[in-house]
């Protein structure tokens, strides 16, 4: 059984997708802890970044993602679909994915993790529908011990990792074999698409063909 766990991002890169396609079972793991200037945060753009502004407590910098508050002002939302809009309204498939996105983003979201289910959940559809994503959350994961209880549920268990994740899996879960990732650059992506950048440009370059690019790294 393999398993793939990651943390919610904003925007999530190919990557990311990559590892959820080669799962059995996903783990969305959203009963970790929130860190500022993160992936959870941040999108990474050919000139820059997006960031996600929340309400920080002083006295609780690294609380569970799920209990971080977006701030109350909107306006960072129209700013980022003007910048996703004057980016890549040139490439083919723009308007045929940017009102969806459009919709997402006019939602009254109060939490960061509503705002970030409704991103990753909308790339599902798109992408692996049919997918085993397995919300820690709703599982009643609080930690690694009771994360390692729920694998047991598994028969000889295996985690899908990337190289730089090795000595956290390592650390944390010595028990459990590991299959580590191999590299996903050697893909010939369309111009200006990197594996790091959100999955989205490329959506918006190649359209419903961006499903074959994961095939292609196997």
């Amino acid at each position: 059984m393999l398993i793939a766990a990651q943390r919610p991002h904003f925007l999530p890169d190919f990557r990311y997708f990559y590892k959820l396609y080669l799962s059995d079972v996903f783990l969305f793991a959203t009963h970790l802890r929130f860190r500022k200037q993160s992936p959870i945060v941040r999108a990474k753009l050919q000139n820059g970044y997006l960031t996600i502004p929340v309400q920080h407590n002083k006295n609780h910098p690294h609380p569970p993602i799920g209990n971080v508050q977006l701030l109350a002002d909107n306006k960072w939302k129209e700013q980022q679909l003007k910048t996703i809009k004057s980016l890549y309204k040139k490439e083919p498939f723009f308007d045929f994915y940017f009102d969806s996105l459009n919709e997402i983003y006019s939602y009254s979201h109060v939490y960061l993790i509503e705002f970030l289910n409704d991103i990753f959940f909308w790339h599902i559809e798109m992408t692996f529908p049919e997918k085993t994503i397995a919300d820690t959350s709703s599982l009643f994961v609080q930690n690694i011990n009771s994360l390692s209880q729920w694998l047991r549920k598994y028969e000889n268990p295996v985690f899908l990792i990337y190289p730089e994740e090795q000595g956290y899996y390592e650390h944390n879960f010595p028990e459990v074999k590991r299959r580590i990732i191999s590299s996903v650059e050697k893909i010939k992506f369309p111009s200006e698409y990197r594996a790091e950048l959100p999955l989205l440009i490329l959506f918006f370059k190649v359209g419903p063909e961006v499903i074959f690019y994961f095939s292609k790294s196997t």
